[in-house]
């Protein structure tokens, strides 16, 4: 192989990666680009897979990085999420999880101190080549190749990750992901972090900045893997947050399949993500003191994001310090919400009513309202 390795490391792995592939292959109905790309992205996995764990046992001490503190940001997705990560992450003193990172863990061979990590053109290209097949996918989730994403990415590699299930139809593979703990799954994103925060010259007093949908219904694992962790979980209208979803989904889908079946996209989220979010509801009654959870409102986030971030760092033993504050204010004047255009949806179209809701969410809505 390219790479002259055979270790992809812990075998846990093949299981869930097999179980992809099989799903791939049977159920998922790809397009003829669907099909390329899923085929770059599953060489990228292994390859860089392969990669990681050849650097492991030359430098077990990747190991004993310490990744114990982040400022996560859970919620549903399309609740504002993505900007409190960016505006956070532009802080000059914290971890910054690059979108070039998280495409690609692992060095390339051919890096230099001498010139521009070679990562972050790979990741250009395919931030261009996404965004010349997907025209909408700017205005719904822009983020560029030196830009911060979520940790849900790094997630892929373990074979385990919602993300997939999210981002195009793989039915076989998503019911049985529903059934899978995703223990393994958590212990590998967080040696990929403690991997990259060793490239980047180790922790340096630097908590990562990290956010991700994916993480509703195992908030308990989380709190395993990264018990110092600050986590902050956004709300926002439920229904609106729904039906933003399967926009972002739909658009995921086009690329990869030649027809989307709107309905498939609805019941992805019903048995997905809604069925998460009751799992988290579930561990908040039964884990309230351990997961210690700061709620922040949708609406005060677009109202005003640093009073929110102010409480996030108060929440997290951190100075929302002078410089910290302009670096993020500077983020926020440069990148005005809807820039990139502004898209519409409706629940109606993923075959959801607002009465669907409130029966899928009832607990959730009880205690947070709509």
């Amino acid at each position: 192989n390219e790479t002259g390795l055979d270790d992809f490391g812990d075998p846990e792995f093949m299981r869930a990666f097999n179980k992809l592939v099989d799903s791939t292959n049977n159920d998922a109905l790809l397009s003829q680009i669907g099909a390329a790309a899923v085929a770059g992205e599953m060489h990228r996995i292994l390859i860089n897979r392969l990669r990681f764990a050849e650097d492991l046992k030359k430098h077990p001490e990747i190991l004993e990085e310490d990744v114990s503190d982040p400022i996560v940001v859970l919620g549903m997705p399309r609740t504002g999420t993505t900007k409190l990560q960016q505006m956070m992450s532009a802080d000059p003193h914290v971890q910054k999880l690059y979108s070039w990172r998280l495409l690609n863990p692992a060095p390339f061979p051919d890096a230099s101190m001498e010139r521009e990590d070679p990562r972050i053109e790979f990741a250009r290209q395919s931030v261009s080549m996404t965004n010349e097949l997907m025209s909408d996918w700017q205005a719904i989730h822009a983020v560029e190749a030196e830009d911060v994403d979520e940790e849900v990415y790094l997630m892929i590699f373990s074979g385990l990750s919602i993300v997939t299930c999210a981002g195009r139809d793989v039915p076989s593979y998503s019911e049985w992901m529903g059934q899978q703990s995703m223990d393994y799954a958590y212990r590998y994103m967080k040696q990929l972090l403690q991997y990259l925060q060793w490239q980047d010259g180790g922790r340096r007093n630097r908590p990562w900045i990290l956010k991700s949908p994916a993480h509703i219904g195992t908030t308990d694992l989380l709190r395993k893997y990264f018990p110092k962790a600050a986590l902050v979980y956004t709300h926002r209208d439920i229904y609106s947050a729904v039906a933003s979803l399967g926009r972002l989904m739909e658009t995921s889908w086009n690329l990869f399949h030649d027809t989307v079946d709107r309905q498939r996209v609805g019941e992805t989220i019903r048995n997905t993500f809604l069925v998460e979010l009751r799992k988290h509801m579930l561990l908040r009654e039964r884990m309230s003191d351990e997961l210690d959870i700061l709620d922040i409102q949708y609406e005060q986030i677009c109202a005003d994001a640093i009073a929110v971030i102010q409480r996030i760092y108060q929440h997290a033993g951190r100075d929302l310090t002078p410089e910290r504050r302009w670096a993020m204010l500077t983020w926020e004047a440069a990148h005005p919400q809807h820039a990139r255009g502004k898209i519409s949806y409706r629940l109606e179209d993923y075959g959801f009513t607002r009465e669907d809701i409130d029966a899928e969410c009832q607990t959730y809505l009880a205690k947070f309202g709509g």
